[in-house]
């Protein structure tokens, strides 16, 4: 009798169980990294709490430093397979180096498109308020900015050791660290350059390249 009335009562449903097949290390641990950040986040969004606000920032940080440890153990171990083939290590390096990218056709956007639509915009506001009086100035700045003070190797290498990557970096930025050490006595190079740049107020036609994105 009971039996009967909670078929009456009960509705049926079917429920579609997905096993999802494990593809590796990389995978299962980037899949708990997502959905503990995943988790964290919806409660903060329902709570708007600083303490949960900050639990789902330093997930967020854990689940980056794991894709960037694996990413880095992967081109470790490629180097080293290919370390009895030249032909081989070759092709990884050109890979690690971003040779077979083609980054110039990836956007439309150039540094001085950039520069250029700025420079509209100031001449468009110049020409709209030209016939206007001048806004009232309470005070004005005494200081200038009229040196800079020179580059030195320490500083490049700290800057080295606390950039982040670009695909329009002809080195990854982990691989340039991790030979940092070799190869600081040629930072010199790099240190006159970038004095003579400030110097002389310019920036060399083969480092004017950007990457905007919309956010």
């Amino acid at each position: 009798m009971l039996l009967d009335l909670a078929n009456q009562h009960n509705r049926t449903s079917s429920v579609v169980a997905r096993v999802v097949p494990r593809r590796g290390l990389m995978p299962t641990v980037a899949h708990i990294a997502v959905n503990v950040c995943h988790r964290l986040e919806r409660r903060y969004r329902r709570t708007y709490r600083p303490d949960d606000r900050c639990r789902w920032v330093e997930a967020t940080r854990r689940r980056f430093a794991v894709y960037r440890s694996k990413r880095e153990q992967y081109w470790s171990d490629r180097l080293l397979q290919c370390q009895r083939s030249s032909a081989a290590l070759w092709r990884s390096m050109s890979s690690v180096l971003g040779r077979q990218r083609d980054v110039t056709a990836s956007t439309s956007h150039t540094a001085q498109g950039f520069a250029d639509f700025f420079r509209k915009k100031i001449d468009d506001i110049r020409s709209a308020t030209s016939g206007r009086p001048p806004p009232p100035v309470i005070t004005r700045a005494s200081s200038s900015l009229s040196s800079f003070q020179p580059f030195t190797e320490v500083a490049v290498r700290r800057i080295v050791m606390t950039s982040c990557s670009c695909s329009l970096d002809p080195v990854p930025t982990f691989l340039l660290r991790e030979f940092i050490d070799l190869l600081l006595p040629y930072g010199v190079y790099v240190t006159a350059i970038v004095n003579a740049s400030l110097a002389q107020g310019r920036l060399p036609a083969s480092q004017r390249h950007a990457i905007c994105c919309r956010g």
